[in-house]
């Protein structure tokens, strides 16, 4: 009995251990080959969808349209207009009209400039350009005698004296009516031409242009108070206010030249002196742009220094310079006064003989 007790538990102890040994070496081994066909699928699932994502990438990145050579195209438009040509044809030209004879048609003539009988050689007529003078904005004169217009004063229009032209927006002129004007080298003749050159330089201003009339003897005269526009009846009203004032009414018939004894009577005395000083600060009270001043010798109301000095003065308070030509009319005296009346204020010197 013990013998087989001893036997049984052998074969008992035996029989499990053997079968837990192989059991657990078939849930080993089955572990094991479940982890690598998962460890398998994930690999194959994660290769699946990095492609999947790598193609969608590819697919987003799309050539753009091809570039196109410069020189290509050039050539591409040389062809193309040689084409047009071919099917169009060049322009018709326009044919050139020629006559060896002289046609019908003829140019209108130009407007009278005033005469200059009495002008210097070197005071020639010359103009170029847009307006008259050297100035700024004005051609290049072709003579010595054209003046210092500026652009401001050539858009008013120009004037002449004398055979000078220069250019100007308003002018005053300022006339010598003394009695010398009509003594000793001068006579009824000479003044009236020096009159008439005043009217002629009135009568051309343009409508645009403003303009005043200023005679000077023992005092100053003044047309206006203010300048006035260059009117056909400003203009008339002018010339025989002008004429009013000349010293040849004061010659009896057939006298052609006065004497010293008509200066004295009351209705000479506004003949009896040269206020040149007096004329000046008139002339500027009007703003002019341009001043003709016209004289036959030395200022009376002043030393020539001061005339010169107070002009100076009036010309600091303007915000533009006026231009003063001068021009000494068969003077006796006075030419250097005048000359530097003239250069100092930018204007041009005729010594008219």
């Amino acid at each position: 009995m013990s013998s087989k007790r001893k036997e049984i538990r052998k074969v008992s102890s035996a029989g499990p251990s053997g079968d837990a040994k192989a059991g657990g070496f078939r849930i080993s081994t089955f572990f094991v080959v479940s982890l690598l066909v998962h460890a398998g699928f994930t690999v194959a699932a994660g290769f699946l969808v990095v492609q999947n994502i790598q193609t969608k990438r590819k697919l987003a990145f799309q050539e753009g349209p091809p570039v196109i050579n410069a020189t290509h195209r050039a050539i591409e438009h040389q062809v193309s207009m040689v084409q047009k040509l071919k099917t169009g044809g060049s322009p018709p030209q326009t044919r050139r009209i020629v006559a060896n004879g002289i046609g019908s048609i003829t140019l209108p003539e130009m407007p009278r400039m005033p005469s200059a009988n009495l002008m210097t050689p070197s005071a020639l007529p010359g103009m170029s350009g847009s307006g008259f003078g050297t100035g700024a904005g004005v051609g290049t004169a072709l003579s010595p005698a054209m003046g210092m217009g500026s652009a401001g004063a050539a858009a008013g229009g120009g004037f002449s004296f004398f055979g000078f032209r220069g250019a100007a927006g308003s002018i005053v002129y300022v006339v010598d009516v003394s009695g010398s004007m009509i003594q000793g080298t001068k006579d009824r003749t000479s003044y009236e031409k020096l009159e008439q050159e005043v009217i002629n330089s009135i009568n051309a201003l343009s409508p645009a242009m403003k303009f005043n009339i200023i005679t000077f003897g023992s005092e100053a005269f003044v047309y206006q108070r203010t300048i006035v526009g260059a009117t056909p009846m400003e203009k008339e009203k002018a010339i025989k206010w002008l004429k009013s004032y000349s010293p040849c009414l004061l010659l009896i018939s057939g006298q052609t030249q006065g004497n010293d004894s008509m200066w004295v009577s009351v209705k000479g005395r506004r003949h009896n002196k040269t206020s040149s000083k007096m004329a000046l600060s008139k002339a500027f009270e009007q703003g002019p742009d341009t001043i003709v001043f016209v004289s036959d010798g030395e200022p009376t109301d002043d030393q020539r220094d001061k005339v010169l000095w107070s002009v100076r003065e009036l010309q600091e308070v303007r915000s533009k310079r006026a231009i003063i030509n001068v021009f000494a009319y068969k003077a006796d005296s006075g030419q250097f006064f005048m000359e530097k009346l003239a250069k100092d204020n930018g204007g041009k010197f005729t010594d008219i003989r």
